[in-house]
């Protein structure tokens, strides 16, 4: 099911040159990001259960040295005894803040064959973090937390 091409608009351009509108990721959600992150934080993870889907970033393949935007993005998906994969429990949440950042991203994504796929990412520089939760047909679920950096 063909949602969109991409996940997130310029925050620093008006919502009418957006092609979605409005961006996936706010300047002011990034910014209010980049303060949490200069301060130690604790971040708690649930454990996911056994046979659970895997999350796996595929692209960017070091999301650790992104230099420039836009950038593509790929998250695999993996199912394991027979289950199918829920794309309709996907839950994406952005930042210490926990903005659920999902529809958003599903009006600029495509999600195919288990694979989310995002053509071009184009977001604000600076460190953004993304919780990633999904369910397979045994109800089994996981998440994953994903740090990109943008420069």
């Amino acid at each position: 099911m063909k949602l969109s091409t991409m996940l997130l608009c310029c925050s620093l351009l008006p919502p009418a040159l957006c092609r979605a509108g409005e961006p996936l990721i706010t300047l002011a959600e990034s910014q209010a990001e980049q303060a949490v992150l200069s301060r130690s934080i604790l971040i708690a993870k649930g454990v996911p259960q056994p046979g659970a889907p895997t999350i796996d970033l595929v692209e960017p393949a070091d999301p650790q040295n992104i230099a420039t935007t836009p950038f593509p993005v790929r998250v695999h998906f993996g199912t394991e005894g027979g289950a199918a994969l829920v794309p309709a429990s996907l839950q994406v949440y952005y930042g210490a803040f926990g903005i659920n950042i999902t529809d958003r991203l599903l009006k600029r994504a495509t999600f195919v064959q288990n694979e989310l796929r995002i053509d071009q990412a184009d977001v604000p520089s600076g460190k953004h973090r993304l919780l990633l939760k999904i369910q397979d047909s045994n109800n089994r679920s996981n998440e994953k937390l994903l740090t990109l950096v943008v420069k």
